[in-house]
């Protein structure tokens, strides 16, 4: 990815998940073969991961001890821990507190809704990965506005797909939920509705934080976003979850993402113009909007 050779590492996962998924469906027939449901994950990822080694022959080469210094990055690696620590805890704490405070079948409705959601987000934050090396690079050899540059076009670019696919969601939630999951997740198509513009807020903070303030060097201020995201996702949490269950959850959500969006945006108020970045998505949203009951109206 560093390389952006990415041809090599899309072929390798495509193959590796379309194996995988022909080897669940063929010995995997009940629960009692759960052993052997996570016996096939574990070598679906390590194959796949070996099957990147005959291509690094020619990019990688052996050095003597004296030149090896494991610790030099150990400092920058520890910084770019701390933001992806901080995301994962959060998502974790979701469920967590809702299982505290509610019922199991909240936290199962909202799990369900979440994961519907985060994956539709893997379409648009995969543009995060392309770029990131791209931008990187630019930096690097001092292509101050060929970054800036990239940072516009890519921003637009995930906004004209995030947005619909936010409307989209946000349109099919209530007929989707219980015909893909069954009569008894109704609910989770209004979770799925109320957590859908999530989608837009991650998809900014992904543009703006992997693709700018980690290339640039503003870890720092990324690590800031992401964390008071965080607190701002169990603060919320506390009142809307006591309030209103897995609904108050799913709000929760798209505060705490709201809130690292913003976070970043103000990060960058002196070096990229906001007003260029958010030009055009009125424009989409206003086109999304129209395929949404009610919110035609506005």
């Amino acid at each position: 990815m560093g390389l952006e050779d990415f041809k090599r590492t899309v072929t390798k996962n495509a193959i590796v998940k379309v194996i995988s998924i022909i080897l669940i469906f063929r010995p995997i027939k009940s629960q009692n073969d759960l052993g052997k449901y996570i016996l096939l994950l574990g070598i679906a990822q390590a194959a796949g991961s070996f099957t990147l080694w005959p291509y690094i022959k020619s990019s990688v080469y052996f050095i003597s001890l004296n030149e090896l210094n494991p610790f030099r990055h150990f400092y920058q690696a520890l910084q770019l821990f701390i933001p992806t620590i901080t995301t994962q805890v959060y998502l974790v704490v979701n469920r967590l507190m809702l299982g505290q405070m509610s019922t199991q079948a909240s936290v199962g409705e909202f799990d369900y809704a979440d994961k519907i959601v985060k994956l539709v987000l893997s379409v648009v934050t995969a543009t995060g990965t392309v770029m990131l090396s791209h931008v990187a690079n630019s930096y690097a050899k001092g292509k101050i506005h060929s970054v800036r540059k990239s940072l516009y076009n890519s921003f637009d670019f995930v906004t004209s797909i995030a947005m619909p696919m936010m409307f989209g969601l946000m349109a099919i939630s209530k007929q989707f939920a219980p015909w893909f999951l069954g009569k008894q997740y109704i609910e989770t198509g209004s979770l799925i509705f109320l957590e859908s513009p999530a989608i837009i807020f991650i998809a900014w903070s992904s543009v703006i934080g992997n693709q700018y303030l980690t290339p640039v060097g503003k870890v720092k201020e990324f690590t800031l976003s992401v964390t008071a995201g965080a607190i701002t996702n169990i603060i919320a949490n506390l009142f809307l979850i006591a309030m209103f269950n897995a609904y108050g959850s799913a709000v929760a959500t798209v505060i705490s993402e709201l809130i690292t969006t913003l976070v970043q945006l103000y990060f960058i108020r002196n070096t990229i113009s906001r007003r260029k970045l958010l030009y055009s998505s009125l424009y989409y949203f206003i086109d999304g909007c129209n395929n949404v009951p009610y919110c035609s109206l506005l």
